[in-house]
């Protein structure tokens, strides 16, 4: 009933059928037919008893053979992967062990650079003629702002990292923030040279977030713009509802008449302590820790950042808010 099995030949007299065995179970059958009747004999069934035995061996060696090499071959499949994945972990480490470098050299100079001036000033508001002290105290007042900006920043990144910022939503109006943000600083955008416009959706639905958390976004993209646009140029904010592949979303997008990003640059703008180009063009000062901390917020509010820019041509950032989602941690 074996439907491998070979039907004796017609003229067959005689038939032995030897079992072959791998630990207790018929693997096989060793088949011997003759057609002379009494055509075999005992000793060929003690013959073929030993060879079937020989035949169980050399079918188990081989079966041991083909595990072995099938284990050999996913060990070094996995020895391989392992390998590659520890290679880029090691370049990650190098990666991660120059940005610190960099962070560290890029703090030093940040901090260096405010409190040169703060000690110079200092020094005049003690020595220098009272009819400046408005300037040096103006001066000064900037200069701690820019150390508070910087240790702010900071301070941002490691509570993120030690997971203690824990978004605290409520209902939020995207445009009533925009206005306020605006109104701050359309004087600082004045001295600048640069036109600052509002193109606000009216109808645009409020939306569930931690008001200080999207404001410092929405601030963090305002003042990059006008570190990057040049006297003279325009920066708009907007506002807009949009529905994606059947998801609600409020955006507010930040753009600039600036340098723009140039294309290999684009994909490493949000990355921790990255710093492109046009900082140094133009330089502005800064850690490169703004947008990565704008990324983790939106991050953290089931939101996202993008990105359109073309060197020379300007900068657009948006960041996207879900209408029906709540903020999660």
């Amino acid at each position: 009933q074996d439907p491998d099995y070979i039907a004796a030949w017609p003229d067959t007299q005689s038939e032995i059928a030897v079992p072959l065995r791998k630990e207790g179970v018929v693997i096989g059958v060793l088949n011997v037919e003759s057609p002379h009747i009494g055509g075999v004999s005992e000793d060929d069934v003690r013959i073929l008893d030993l060879l079937a035995d020989q035949l169980s061996i050399a079918i188990e060696n081989a079966a041991l053979y083909d595990r072995l090499r099938a284990h050999a071959e996913e060990l070094q499949s996995v020895v391989a992967e392992r390998t590659a994945e520890l290679a880029q972990a090691l370049e990650q480490a190098r990666a991660a062990d120059r940005l610190k470098t960099q962070f560290v050299s890029d703090v030093s100079h940040e901090l260096r650079t405010p409190l040169s001036n703060i000690r110079l000033y200092l020094d005049l508001l003690r020595q220098g003629p009272t009819e400046k002290f408005d300037v040096y105290l103006g001066t000064l007042s900037r200069e701690t702002d820019r150390l508070v900006a910087l240790i702010e920043d900071l301070l941002a990144i490691s509570r993120m990292d030690a997971g203690t910022v824990f978004p605290n939503p409520v209902d939020i109006d995207l445009n009533r923030i925009s206005k306020g943000l605006v109104e701050d600083r359309l004087q600082l955008y004045a001295d600048r040279d640069l036109t600052l416009r509002l193109n606000l959706d009216e109808n645009l639905p409020k939306v569930s977030a931690d008001e200080k958390l999207i404001s410092q976004v929405i601030a963090n993209l305002m003042t990059n713009a006008m570190h990057y646009t040049p006297s003279g140029g325009e920066i708009t904010i907007s506002t807009h509802q949009h529905e994606v592949d059947g998801q609600s979303w409020v955006s507010l997008e930040v753009r600039d008449t600036g340098l723009g990003i140039p294309d290999s640059e684009q994909t490493l703008v949000f990355d921790r302590f990255y710093r492109g180009s046009a900082s140094r063009k133009m330089k502005v000062p800064g850690t490169g820790l703004g947008l990565a901390i704008s990324k983790e917020i939106l991050d953290r509010h089931g939101g996202r950042i993008t990105l359109e820019s073309q060197d020379e041509q300007g900068a657009v950032f948006t960041i996207w808010l879900p209408l029906s989602g709540s903020s999660s941690v």
